[in-house]
């Protein structure tokens, strides 16, 4: 008897271990198409092509994921000041971080949200990959009103980014309506442009 139950044994073992390496294999498929899913609609934001990132999302793109840096697909939408992917992106529902909330507020120029995300404890100086603060978005897009909420909650305004920038040379970045009154607030304010900010921390330390 013993036998007869060996080989029945062997092969029960065997398909056990056929459908659990099939049921690995598959599980890494779905990973790999999640993962390259997720990669196509980076780029799609990158390339600010809308229809492509449409597409994206109806094939169930998961918005959970990050890029290899940490950077959320809305936070890449905003700091590509991409609002037609920001608009997408909110419409379909995604959940963003509390970080990636503020910035998200301040570039859809909404102060009064802003303002209750700081008062909820959010961090005014919060950053994302090039080192750009909240205020930095507000000084390109020129929004006033926000810039001033910024500054009440203690926005730091004489920081640079990874590529030299500070808030003030952000009013400059591009020609929208705002810009020059924020550039004045700024100055007001003491705020220098990122050249002299890095000049001034060179001879500090000489």
């Amino acid at each position: 008897m013993r036998r007869i139950y060996e080989p029945l044994l062997v092969c029960i073992f065997i398909l056990f271990l056929f459908l659990l390496t099939r049921n690995q294999i598959e599980s890494s498929r779905q990973i790999l198409r999640s993962r390259e899913l997720y990669r196509l609609f980076e780029r799609s934001c990158c390339e600010k092509a809308l229809p492509e990132a449409k597409r994206l999302i109806a094939l169930g793109v998961d918005f959970s994921q990050r890029a290899d840096n940490g950077e959320t697909v809305m936070m890449l939408a905003v700091r590509n000041l991409d609002s037609r992917s920001v608009d997408l992106l909110e419409k379909v529902g995604v959940q963003n971080d509390p970080k990636t909330q503020l910035f998200v507020e301040v570039f859809q120029e909404r102060p009064a949200r802003v303002e209750a995300l700081l008062k909820g404890g959010a961090n005014p100086n919060v950053h994302d990959v090039n080192n750009s603060t909240p205020i930095f978005y507000a000084a390109i897009l020129g929004d006033v009103p926000t810039i001033k909420i910024l500054l009440k909650h203690g926005a730091k305004y004489n920081e640079v980014n990874s590529e030299g920038d500070a808030p003030l040379d952000a009013t400059l970045t591009y020609a929208m309506p705002g810009n020059k009154q924020a550039a004045v607030l700024l100055k007001k304010m003491g705020a220098l442009h990122g050249s002299e900010i890095l000049r001034k921390r060179k001879l500090s330390h000489h």
